[in-house]
């Protein structure tokens, strides 16, 4: 048997050895393109010597870059935080925080007056306190919708949702990578493929010219070629073109394009489940860059709710200790409900999920959008550096061609 292979094969060397053209080229464009994906993605954080030798996946390496462009997407096309808020009911919101609060209420008007005044608040008639208590729990209601109303109407400057996301995604390139290796899982292993077909059919005419001209150089010059073309050729297919083109009985158009209802409902989920779910949207709004603002609309809120309730013992605690302790009494009850704020919002998360409900909104909006707006849903992750990938497949080209050099000779 192996004296049958071997004559086989010194019987039809010739043709064996130029066959191996277009298989090699077929191989090197799939190893080519599966490298170039995962370049493209990993690893997450730089591996070597900066700046002189080393590599980060290009969408880690341009995570802030990246994530602003999809999130400018997400701002501008996507999402109106004002349009998304206002469907939170401020009567259902009061309903799900006031038993938590009313539990809090009568403590810590007791512990403020005890540690500021504590002498006047010991010798307070029992009646006035029980009912200056029962007078700030009725007030918990009307105080957490004031408070909601004001919120809504001010939530661009208490939540920034392009900063919140950009982090998210900056500081988390994991999730960032997750977007868009789902979102774009078939149109990947389109470009693995690719390289396969695209790599032999090039190999074909790179074989051709070298069985008519016979010289060395041509195989490493047609290896770089080839690692070029298949790389440059599957992102072309990807996203052009962007409009529908017939063409006798076929239509074209770009794979990724052809996909965005199903892109859209895939996309939607993974930011809704990681990104904007409740609790970190509420998250930022409590405790983010702009949670100053929220305080002071919450102490403006409160102070006012604790006048109306300390009516009764107003007078006297201002004529016996001064304004500016009752200020001080007063901050010390805001101070404390602000500590309270976090564990209070976390019994809303279950109802503000529901009416949000940013996975549809979502959904909705993208599979609606232009194909040049939906474009921008995947673009970014090659944008940026596409032409490293480009070269990367060129040189892996090149160093195969100078390999079918050693085979062929």
């Amino acid at each position: 048997m192996l004296e049958i292979i071997t004559k086989f094969f010194a019987e039809n060397e010739y043709w064996l050895k130029n066959l191996a053209i277009p298989i090699t080229a077929g191989i090197v464009g799939y190893i080519t393109n599966w490298i170039a994906i995962k370049l493209t993605f990993y690893p997450l954080e730089f591996i070597g010597i900066k700046p002189i030798f080393g590599w980060q996946g290009l969408v880690p390496a341009n995570a802030g870059k990246v994530a602003g462009i999809s999130v400018d997407l997400m701002v501008n096309k996507l999402l109106k935080v004002e349009d998304q808020f206002a469907k939170l009911d401020a009567e259902v919101v009061a309903k799900e925080m006031e038993p938590i609060l009313k539990k809090h209420t009568s403590k810590t008007i007791d512990e403020a007056l005890t540690a500021e005044v504590p002498l006047l608040w010991k010798n307070a008639p029992k009646n006035i306190k029980e009912q200056m208590f029962a007078d700030a729990e009725a007030d918990t209601a009307p105080l957490i919708k004031a408070v909601m109303e004001d919120m809504k109407a001010n939530i661009n400057q208490i939540f920034d949702l392009r900063q919140m996301v950009v982090d998210e995604l900056t500081n988390r390139k994991e999730i960032l990578n997750t977007l868009f290796q789902k979102c774009g899982a078939k149109e990947f292993k389109f470009i693995e493929h690719s390289g396969i077909y695209f790599g032999f059919l090039f190999g074909l005419i790179q074989m051709l010219i070298f069985m008519v001209w016979n010289e060395w150089w041509l195989l490493p010059l047609g290896g770089l070629l080839v690692g070029y073309a298949t790389n440059w050729l599957a992102l072309k297919m990807i996203f052009e073109p962007r409009q529908p083109k017939k063409i006798g009985p076929f239509t074209f158009q770009g794979l990724f394009l052809t996909r965005q209802q199903a892109v859209s409902e895939e996309y939607a989920k993974i930011v809704s489940a990681e990104i904007l779910n409740s609790e970190k949207i509420f998250g930022r709004i409590v405790n983010g860059p702009s949670a100053r603002h929220l305080f002071w609309l919450i102490q403006n809120h409160i102070e006012t709710y604790i006048d109306k309730s300390a009516v009764l013992v107003q007078p006297f605690v201002k004529l016996g200790v001064g304004a500016s302790v009752y200020q001080r009494i007063k901050d010390n009850i805001t101070d404390k409900f602000a500590d309270l704020l976090p564990q209070v919002v976390s019994t809303v998360f279950p109802y503000a999920e529901e009416a949000l409900d940013l996975e549809t909104t979502m959904r909705e909006q993208m599979q609606a959008l232009s194909s040049e707006d939906f474009e921008g849903v995947l673009r970014p992750a090659y944008q940026q550096d596409e032409w490293k990938l480009i070269l990367t497949g060129a040189l892996l080209g090149l160093a195969a061609g100078i390999g079918q050099v050693y085979l062929l000779t």
